[in-house]
């Protein structure tokens, strides 16, 4: 069976359940229990049958957004974009994407790039594509040269850069690196990015392998 299958049937059966009792799930404001695959492929579904998901959860938490959540996924930035109807259809071509976060509030798109990609790897600030446009690599607001390894064995299943997350009170871009033995100037451990001075920096010294990161939407506490 395919992942999304679970998912996907449970946004068809609410459907039909509205649907036959003459409600519409078109514009419906929707809350999703759960984390895992089947939770997060009814949030694709519920975008693409026009609902609005706003909140998903599990054992450690919840995330809620008014604006709506969105199942993102590096492979959405490409030739083609992202095939679903999201806010932003990201489109970076000649690249190979590994992770990438917005601020909707600065206008701001954040792409960390690896290996055998254009411009060079490292992490790049772009100004976040209107409704109809393309963001060209090319074009960046900035752009952070930094050589990673990936935190697994090979280029095929590592992962350069975890999770990266916007600071909606600094706008500091967290994420996590994994230096190459040939990089010279950054080391590996949780770093930030500040969009006025557009460098990177340490965050209080730490040199861990990142696995992940997050940040409590209610106050700046980063996790």
């Amino acid at each position: 069976a395919r992942t999304q299958a679970t998912g996907y049937g449970l946004l068809y059966i609410t459907e039909e359940m509205l649907r036959c009792n003459g409600k519409d799930l078109k514009g419906k404001t929707v809350a999703v229990s759960g984390a895992g695959n089947v939770a997060t492929y009814a949030i694709e579904k519920a975008w693409q049958l026009g609902a609005k998901p706003v909140t998903c959860s599990d054992s450690n938490g919840w995330i809620y957004d008014p604006d709506g959540i969105y199942r993102f996924k590096t492979s959405d930035i490409g030739k083609t974009g992202a095939g679903v109807d999201i806010p932003y259809p990201i489109v970076l071509q000649n690249t190979q994407p590994r992770g990438f976060t917005i601020d909707e509030e600065l206008g701001r798109l954040y792409v960390w790039m690896t290996k055998g990609t254009t411009p060079n790897p490292g992490f790049g600030d772009y100004n976040l594509p209107g409704a109809t446009s393309t963001a060209d690599y090319s074009k960046y607001n900035a752009f952070v040269q930094m050589d990673a390894d990936p935190i697994n064995t090979t280029d095929a299943e590592g992962v350069y850069v975890t999770q990266m997350v916007v600071d909606a009170a600094t706008h500091y871009v967290y994420f996590g690196f994994n230096a190459a033995s040939g990089e010279k100037t950054y080391k590996t451990g949780l770093k930030y990015y500040n969009p006025e001075t557009k460098k990177v920096y340490d965050f209080q010294g730490n040199t861990d392998k990142i696995l992940g990161v997050c940040i409590n939407p209610r106050a700046t506490y980063l996790f």
